[in-house]
């Protein structure tokens, strides 16, 4: 008998995450989408999935620290496939750096993901299935320097490694745990003069569409992907 898939994005109503979720939205599914907001964007996300034929419920909570999304995912386990499409980022000098922001994108950007990876792989393992997939930020599938972004970068690089330690620990499960790292993806969440800058910096003066990383989300989190895992995916045009 086929599994009825339990699905839960975080940051599913907005940017990629929206983009996401009809691909998740299969006839049967059982889809959680988290938002800040029980909001007009939450009820067309909703009306999405019952359209595709899958059942959807919404998770509202804002998210200041790992344990205001934690006890959601832990009722709602078991999960089949998870997707973390939330991160805030802060632009300042190292210099400008304060120690509060230094802890606000760690937890934010490291230890929100890390935690819902760890309650996770658990039942994952119990079940001999499951699909997680994280977002880092541009940049950030290795160890690089960075001007303006340093916090941010600094977490979602970090990020990265334990992708790589979940895939080992679930090394000969059905198991994939990977994280995608987008270039410049031409969202909501630019204003006019950041997506101008955008622009001057991406390959060829072109951002990305949220449906590209969606299409490359959609075989990482697919049944038939069954090997690519532990994998920290450039997504950037070859910007580099």
């Amino acid at each position: 008998m086929e599994r009825t898939v339990r699905a839960m994005v975080i940051g599913a109503t907005g940017g990629i995450g929206r983009e996401l979720v009809p691909a998740l939205a299969k006839p049967g599914a059982e889809l959680f989408v988290h938002g800040r907001a029980d909001d007009e964007r939450m009820s067309s996300l909703l009306e999405t999935i019952a359209g595709a034929g899958a059942r959807g419920q919404k998770v509202i909570r804002a998210i200041h620290r790992a344990e205001d999304i934690e006890s959601e995912v832990e009722r709602l386990l078991p999960l089949d496939v998870v997707v973390v499409s939330f991160g805030p980022i802060m632009q300042s000098s190292i210099c400008d750096t304060q120690v509060d922001d230094w802890r606000a994108m760690a937890e934010l950007n490291f230890v929100v993901p890390a935690a819902i990876i760890s309650r996770c792989l658990a039942t994952m393992k119990e079940r001999n299935y499951g699909r997680i997939l994280v977002f880092g930020g541009t940049g950030t599938d290795r160890i690089r320097g960075f001007s303006t972004i340093a916090a941010y970068s600094a977490a979602k690089t970090a990020l990265g490694s334990v992708v790589k330690s979940a895939a080992r620990e679930a090394a000969g499960y059905d198991i994939c745990v990977n994280a995608l790292c987008p270039g410049y993806v031409d969202t909501e969440y630019y204003s006019e003069p950041d997506r101008n800058r955008a622009r001057r910096r991406a390959p060829g003066g072109r951002m990305l569409e949220p449906s590209e990383v969606a299409e490359a989300a959609g075989f990482l989190l697919s049944p038939s992907n069954r090997s690519l895992t532990g994998a920290v995916i450039p997504l950037d045009g070859g910007l580099g």
